[in-house]
């Protein structure tokens, strides 16, 4: 169980201890953001957040989320952030139903066969966007406790973005 103090200028120039070690071992690693005045209370799990890229470690992140559910008598969610849907254009902002439709409907179909391959039903939450940010609101919608990713060392989406989504969530992460 590590602590990260969140981002600083130092840990641009310097990087993280907390981040190199999520990034250089093969264990899960419990993280959570330092805060200064951390309110005391009682600690308890009653839901857990999965967030999933679909990529081939996702059943191993499901498997872990959904026992760790369990042991604690919890809820289990699972979340995929989909690329932005946003286009930039003349007049600002705008979104391309089909294109948007497109990728939530592929998202879907992969998270129900996900749980489908698992045996685990969960609600499902799939947004589009910046990745700590989706993931922040989510964890806020559905009342986290504990949000578990895949941040394996050698790719995948959330590995690019572990880090800055252990800044972000203001629940503790674990990272298998």
């Amino acid at each position: 169980m590590m602590p990260s103090r969140g981002y600083t200028f130092d840990q641009f120039l310097l990087g993280s201890v907390t981040a190199k070690v999520l990034y250089g071992t093969d264990c899960p690693v419990w993280t959570g953001a330092y805060v200064e005045e951390s309110p005391v209370q009682e600690f308890t799990i009653r839901n857990v957040l999965c967030a999933v890229d679909l990529g081939p470690r996702s059943h191993k992140t499901v498997f872990w989320a959904a026992q760790i559910a369990d042991k604690f008598g919890a809820r289990l969610a699972l979340a995929h952030v989909t690329t932005s849907v946003e286009l930039w254009g003349p007049g600002g902002a705008s979104v391309n139903p089909k294109f948007k439709e497109a990728l939530v409907g592929d998202a879907s179909q992969h998270l129900a066969e996900l749980q489908r391959d698992t045996g685990i039903k969960a609600d499902v939450f799939i947004g589009s966007g910046h990745v700590p940010n989706v993931l922040r609101q989510i964890a806020v919608q559905t009342k986290a406790d504990l949000l578990v990713i895949d941040c394996y060392p050698y790719g995948g989406n959330l590995r690019i973005h572990g880090y800055a989504i252990i800044c972000a969530v203001p629940i503790p992460v674990l990272s298998v």
